[in-house]
């Protein structure tokens, strides 16, 4: 009977080990720095994420581990709900804070004006991305083009906003939004559209990722408290079951 409960126990530790982990994605840190911390923390088991968060972007980031990374194309292709920011005035490199200024307006919206504009962006739209983006050209990551110098054009791409809502005027400059949306829609291109739809051009200055599919900004442990937890705790604490998403 003994032998029977160290094999039980055994196995249902072995089970724990696949399942989500859910990452508060702390600001400047790329999402495969990320999941390269949690595999090292975890005794190298297989760790894969549910679609990258830029650097300068926070918020939800789901981890698969183990048998979990096997269903991370159905949660990838879930809705996303992003809260952001957008600067008004200036066009940036990259479309977020991180670019260099290339171009500048003394325009800035009206409230009304916004508030106008916002069901342009809503429903089944197309969007070109961000030229600073790890879409893949000729095989080629359009980041590292752009870096290198080469000149290139983005195709157009279809995504959909299913909601897209104004929240706060912070300033004339500064105005906060909430949408949600599917697979591969880019916020920064979204703010980089609003601005030269009204006139002012714009980028993003914060994005947070509030949710991905079931998983919500209420799931979510901060990177940063994991590093003092021993991987058993993690385990015991923090991965969720694998059935929570399947």
């Amino acid at each position: 009977v003994r032998g029977r409960t160290h094999s039980y126990i055994g196995m249902m530790r072995q089970q724990s080990r696949h399942g989500w982990l859910i990452i508060d994605k702390p600001l400047h840190m790329v999402s495969s720095k990320v999941t390269g911390f949690i595999k090292t923390k975890l005794e190298n088991i297989k760790v894969g994420h549910a679609g990258t968060l830029d650097p300068l972007a926070t918020g939800v980031l789901p981890l698969a581990l183990g048998k979990a990374t096997k269903l991370l194309t159905g949660l990838v292709s879930q809705k996303k709900r992003y809260r952001f920011e957008i600067t008004w005035g200036e066009q940036r490199a990259t479309d977020d804070a991180a670019g260099e200024i290339i171009s500048t307006s003394s325009e800035r919206p009206s409230i009304q004006n916004i508030v106008s504009l916002i069901p342009v962006f809503k429903g089944d739209i197309t969007q070109i991305p961000p030229i600073y983006s790890a879409i893949k050209i000729r095989g080629k990551r359009a980041y590292d083009l752009t870096r290198r110098g080469q000149i290139f054009e983005l195709p157009p791409r279809a995504v959909s906003i299913y909601s897209f809502d104004l929240i706060d005027v912070v300033s004339m400059d500064r105005a906060i939004f909430e949408v949600e949306c599917g697979q591969g829609m880019y916020v920064r291109a979204l703010a980089r559209d609003m601005g030269k739809a009204l006139g002012c051009y714009a980028y993003v200055s914060a994005i947070d990722r509030i949710s991905v599919g079931c998983f919500k900004k209420s799931d979510a442990v901060p990177l940063e408290k994991l590093a003092f937890l021993d991987s058993e705790t993690i385990y015991q604490d923090y991965v969720r079951d694998i059935k929570d998403f399947s």
